[in-house]
C-alpha cells in the first residue's frame, strides 16, 4: 500500500485498490461494512473486513466489470483493458483477463466496453445536471468517531460538498419501482446515511443543507436510468442506521469483541401473506376444504 491516511479529511485521486485495502491508521468502518453490521452482525463484519480477515479474490463477473468500467469512464480510477474477443472461452484471453485483474485493470471484451460507454454517455449528463460539471470524482472521506476510524468513497460530490451522487449499475430492471426497492433491499440507505455522516464530520457548515441522489442504470440496451432523490424522511432513518452501525463498530473495536446473532429464542408470528395463502387454499382446494369441513372440530 502506497497511499495512507493519517488524519481526517477529504482526499482525491486515491487509487481504488488502495482505498479498498483500507489506508486508515487502524481497521476502519466503510459503508459496505456498515451494511453488514446492521443487516447481519459485528461478527459478520469482522469476517468480511479486509484488514481483520484474509479475503478470497472475487470471482469474475461480466455485469460487475461493465459497471466498474462505466464508473471509470465517468469518475476515473481504474484503467480499462479492451480485449478484441467474443468472450472469455479461449485460454489466451483468460490469461489476459487474469493478468488485467492482478494489475488493477478492468478487462472487457469490445462489445461489453461499448455497453459501458453507452451507459456512461447516458449517466454523466444526469450527474453534471445535479452536481455541476466541475464536481469532484471518487472523493474519499476519512473521519474519526471517538477512537474508531471511518471511511467512505463518494462517486461524485459538488465542490461545496452539499450534493453528491452514487451510481449503481445493474443487470436487472431499473425503473422507478425497482430502483426504490433496491435502495432498501440492498441497504443503500445505510450507505447514504453513512456518507452523510462522513460529510458532516469534515464539513460542519454544510450540515442540514445536503442533497443526495442514487442513479440506477441498466447494463443492457436501452440502458434505462432512474435518478432517486433521497428525501429527508428517507435520510432520517438512514442516519439512524448509520449511527447504530458506527456505535457497534466502535464498541467492537474498543473491546475486541464481535458479537454474532442474538441467541435469545425467536418467537415469530405467522406472516400475513402465509396465513392468507393457507386460508385461501382451505376455501379453494376442494380436497382440503372437504377435510376441514369434515374433521374441523378436531383440529388443535
Amino acid at each position: 500500500m502506497t497511499f495512507t491516511i493519517t488524519e481526517p479529511g477529504l482526499f482525491v485521486d486515491v487509487p481504488p485498490k488502495e482505498y479498498h485495502a483500507d489506508p486508515c491508521p487502524v481497521p476502519s468502518l466503510s459503508s459496505s461494512i456498515a451494511k453488514v453490521i446492521v443487516d447481519q452482525s459485528p461478527a459478520h463484519a469482522k469476517q468480511q473486513h479486509v484488514r481483520l480477515t484474509p479475503q478470497e479474490p472475487k470471482k469474475p463477473s461480466t455485469d460487475r466489470d461493465i459497471g466498474s468500467a462505466c464508473h471509470a469512464l465517468i469518475f476515473g480510477g481504474e484503467a480499462i483493458e479492451v480485449v478484441d474477443a467474443d468472450g472469455w472461452t479461449k485460454k489466451a484471453d483468460q490469461v489476459t483477463r487474469a493478468q488485467a485483474y492482478a494489475e488493477g485493470r478492468i478487462p472487457l471484451i469490445t462489445a461489453h466496453y461499448d455497453r459501458a460507454v453507452a451507459m456512461a454517455n447516458i449517466a454523466r449528463p444526469m450527474i453534471v445536471e445535479r452536481l455541476g460539471d466541475d464536481f469532484l470524482p471518487e472523493a474519499v472521506i476519512a473521519w474519526q468517531e471517538g477512537s474508531a476510524w471511518c471511511r467512505t468513497a463518494l462517486d461524485g460530490v459538488s465542490r461545496d460538498l452539499t450534493r453528491w451522487v452514487d451510481l449503481k449499475t445493474s443487470g436487472a430492471e431499473c425503473d422507478a419501482t425497482a430502483s426504490v426497492k433496491r435502495f432498501y433491499s440492498e441497504s443503500h440507505d445505510i450507505q447514504c446515511g453513512f456518507q452523510s455522516r462522513g460529510l458532516d464530520a469534515i464539513d460542519k457548515p454544510g450540515i442540514g443543507r445536503r442533497q443526495c441522489w442514487f442513479l440506477y442504470i441498466e447494463n443492457d440496451a436501452p440502458f434505462g436510468c432512474t435518478p432517486v432523490r433521497i428525501t429527508e424522511a428517507m435520510m432520517t432513518f438512514a442516519r439512524r442506521k448509520a449511527f447504530v452501525a458506527t456505535g457497534l463498530w466502535r464498541t467492537s473495536m474498543s473491546l475486541g469483541q464481535w458479537p454474532n446473532y442474538p441467541t435469545a429464542d425467536v418467537t415469530p408470528e405467522m406472516p400475513a401473506w402465509a396465513e392468507q395463502s393457507w386460508m385461501r387454499r382451505e376455501q379453494e382446494d376442494a380436497a382440503v376444504k372437504r377435510i376441514v369441513e369434515e374433521f374441523g372440530t378436531s383440529i388443535k
